[in-house]
């Protein structure tokens, strides 16, 4: 299950155009108040919060299990972008600075780059594209969307106001062939960002989910000197980021 399908369903793809807004299972309130979400975060120049997700794989067929990634993510518009993340014991950087890609693997002692002139929004799509390679909480942050997310949804409810740690959210509930995915968005009307996103794959055994709880939004945070810059410890390797194309030779 790709986690960053729900997270561009829930938000990114709320804020585009030909999306569906009538119909029998529509609740026109669900749609604005995630399509306010999106608006918000794309109209931010400086963005930085963290992440905490916990996902399903099914094993053998049957047994379920539950991974944990964790991580915090960060972009300046037009400056950069990085994130760092562990999942499992795996931990990794990303870090894009306009013109170059770089992944670094810390605990393998290497790092690959790329050059990747352009917008974020380029870097994010072209990773994935040419690389399958998801950016962290990149559909998040992405301002381009997608119409594929809401294009055949089937039903949008708005399930009501409810109490998430130390404040309100709104509950919505949305549904399309590809999946299931819930959202709780902020009730702050100058803050209204989402607090956390569920979701299921209703198509394989076991219903394998995924919930991202994303906090600590900051839109101002000093983000130090060089926070886009990476430079090599003289012990790490560099190597090389394989496209899918030559891997499938």
């Amino acid at each position: 299950m790709r986690l960053t399908f729900f997270l561009a369903a829930g938000l990114i793809a709320c804020g585009t155009t030909g999306v569906a807004q009538d119909g029998p299972g529509i609740d026109p309130k669900a749609i604005e108040i995630a399509k306010a979400s999106s608006d918000y975060l794309a109209g931010q120049p400086q963005i930085s919060f963290g992440w905490f997700v916990t996902y399903d794989t099914i094993e053998d067929g049957r047994e379920k299990r539950t991974s944990v990634w964790t991580g915090e993510s960060a972009i300046v518009r037009g400056a950069g972008y990085r994130s760092s993340s562990i999942q499992g014991r795996d931990a990794r950087d990303y870090v894009f600075d306009g013109t170059t890609f770089t992944a670094v693997f810390a605990g393998e002692g290497q790092f690959a780059q790329i050059e990747a002139p352009g917008s974020f929004e380029q870097l994010n799509a072209t990773l994935l594209q040419d690389y399958a390679l998801e950016l962290p909480m990149g559909d998040i942050i992405d301002q381009s969307g997608s119409a594929a997310g809401f294009v055949d949804l089937t039903d949008a409810v708005y399930v009501g106001e409810v109490f998430f740690g130390d404040q309100t959210a709104h509950h919505l509930a949305f549904r399309r062939y590809e999946g299931d995915w819930e959202m709780w968005i902020s009730t702050d009307p100058a803050n209204p960002v989402p607090l956390m996103i569920s979701g299921a794959d209703p198509y394989a055994h076991g219903w394998p989910k995924f919930n991202a709880v994303l906090f600590d939004w900051d839109f101002a945070a000093e983000l130090g000197d060089a926070p886009f810059q990476f430079a090599a410890p003289e012990s790490f390797e560099q190597i090389t980021l394989t496209p899918v194309a030559e891997l499938a030779q």
